[in-house]
Order: structure tokens, then sequence, then C-alpha cells
């Protein structure tokens, strides 16, 4: 199933776990602005106990990061664009004792760098990996936390989003150490993400209300991750069987795109809302894609929005509205 997405800069990179070799095992496949394929699919990962899943990835300066679970483990490689492995794989575990399960392992890139967001026993740890592979920091970020860590980089430092017992969460760490302590940004959180634009942080959530409806809300952050206000985006949004959850926010000329997913009975649908630089709702939201039974991630950071996801055996490409 097609797993994550990345602008480069004039295309688009995916990954994804299929067992064409008789194994699940993770590839790579550059495309460009079009959605067009440049190259073929490059083999990223070889061998191991059990399904690969959740392969991620980010963007670095001449080489792509891509990150995997499989066995109880997260796996953290270097590929440079044809395809070539730079360097060996990095591994440890993503276990989560407290939940009894493992989650997302989550790579975003500086530039040159990577950062790497994987749960380790019962915390989420954050790790700093050089763009020659050697890793300088090894540290939790919150202890006894929950899923969906994602993260952005703001020019200076990483902001981090997740949802921890029912509380988004938000942090930032320059590389070296973290700049704050762990602040909360919303209550009954069913998600949090977090984009960097206009000089901030900014932190979208969901929030159950009741068993029918849920609310969203933004939060603002400075490079520093001290909170500089809020703005709420929408109330007694309707909350399908399988929730509803934030999935892509992006910096916009005007302030920022932010797409919710709403999943029910086999069907998901993708709302959009344009919002001002202080989080009030310009437009939206807008129904966007709707979609039975896929696996859709969204492109957030191109040129326009897309959605890459699998069907009848194939990788689709469509640019939305």
């Amino acid at each position: 199933c097609i797993r994550d997405r990345a602008w480069t800069g004039d295309g688009y990179i995916i990954v994804w776990a299929d067992d064409r070799n008789g194994m699940s095992e993770v590839f790579m496949q550059p495309l460009d602005g079009n959605g067009d394929p440049r190259a073929g699919a490059a083999q990223v990962s070889s061998g191991g106990t059990g399904a690969v899943s959740r392969p991620q990835v980010a963007v670095g300066d001449q080489q792509f990061a891509v990150v995997w679970n499989r066995g109880g483990s997260y796996h953290f490689q270097r590929v440079a664009p044809d395809g070539t492995l730079n360097g060996p794989v990095e591994s440890g575990a993503v276990a989560n004792t407290l939940f009894g399960m493992d989650f997302n392992t989550f790579v975003a890139s500086d530039g040159t760098n990577f950062a790497l967001l994987s749960l380790a026993g019962d915390d989420i740890v954050y790790r700093h990996i050089t763009g020659g592979g050697a890793t300088t920091v090894n540290e939790a970020v919150a202890p006894l936390a929950g899923p969906g860590p994602g993260i952005s980089w703001s020019g200076t430092s990483f902001g981090f989003a997740w949802k921890e017992s029912n509380y988004g969460k938000f942090r930032t760490h320059d590389g070296t150490a973290f700049t704050n302590s762990v602040n909360a940004t919303a209550s009954s959180a069913d998600s949090a993400i977090s984009t960097w634009g206009h000089n901030k942080f900014a932190v979208a959530s969901t929030n159950t209300t009741d068993t029918f409806t849920a609310s969203a809300r933004v939060q603002f952050f400075d490079q520093d991750g001290i909170s500089t206000g809020s703005a709420g985006i929408e109330s007694n949004i309707s909350v399908g069987t399988e929730g509803t959850y934030m999935i892509a926010f992006r910096p916009t000329t005007t302030g920022y795109d932010l797409i919710r997913r709403e999943s029910g009975l086999g069907q998901t649908q993708y709302y959009r809302y344009a919002l001002d630089t202080d989080g009030a709702v310009l437009s939206g939201p807008t129904e966007i894609l709707e979609l039975r039974n896929k696996t859709v991630r969204i492109v957030d950071n191109g040129p326009a929005l897309a959605a890459i996801y699998g069907s009848q055996g194939a990788i689709r490409f469509l640019r939305l509205p």
C-alpha cells in the first residue's frame, strides 16, 4: 500500500510496501511535477522478519531518508536520488508497552540533517541524524506519550505535535536541545498536526466534544515553542464511525491550507479549509475528495495539493482543487 510522499522541489518522491519479490519490502519511486514516473521503482529494504509497515520519507541534501517498521523495530536508510543506498541501515525498538502495539516512525529534514521520532517503550523518542548518518541526539520528547507524532521545520528548530492521553501536545528542538517544555494544545484531541509558516508554528487539532461531534482549532507557537495565540476553526463536526482527523497542513501566501479526513462505513471524505495567518476561516470546509476503502496520502509541501493512493494494483496521482 502507498504510505508516504514528499515534494522534492521539481517533483515528488513516494514510498510504499509490497511483496512483488515474494517478501514484504519498501520501494521508492520518483515522479515529475505532473505525477508521471521519472525512473523505475528502487527497492530500499532487504530482508528481515515480518512484514514492512508504515514507510515514511523526507527530502535532504541530494538524498532521501526512508524509515519503516518491521518486527517491532524502526529502520532508517539514506537513499540517493538514483536509488543507491547511502550507508548502512540504522534500527531500534519501537514496541510501545503502554498501548500494546507499535506506531509510525516519523522523519523530517532541515535540508541537510534528519529528525526521527519513534515510540520506544512508553516514550516518544527524538533522534537527530546527520546527513552522513551519525546519530547526535537520542532523547525522549515526552514520557508515557501516545501515538501520532508529526514533525515540521522552522529554519532553526523542529516542532513536534502529537496526541497524548486525549490532549494535543507540542514541543520544539533545535537539533542540540529542547527549547521548551511540553505544551498542551487542546483537550480531548483526536489528532494534532503542525506546520511552519508566517514566522510561527501552527498546530491544528480535532477535539471530540461528544459521541457524535467534534470541533477543530489551531494554536500558534514561536520558534522556541512558546504559545502566541489560538483560533477556533469549526464546531459541531460530524464524527464518522472511524473518527475525524487532521492529515495535511501547509502555509500559503494568504495563510494556511488545512485538510481534514472523516471516515465512516467504508467511505472517506477529505475537506479543505483556507485559513488566514491568524487561523480565521477564509473558506471551507470544502469537500475535495471522496474515496472508498483507500489509503490516501496528501502532498502538502508542493506547489499544489495532491493525493497519492493505491488502487487496483497501481499507484494513482491526483491533483486536488
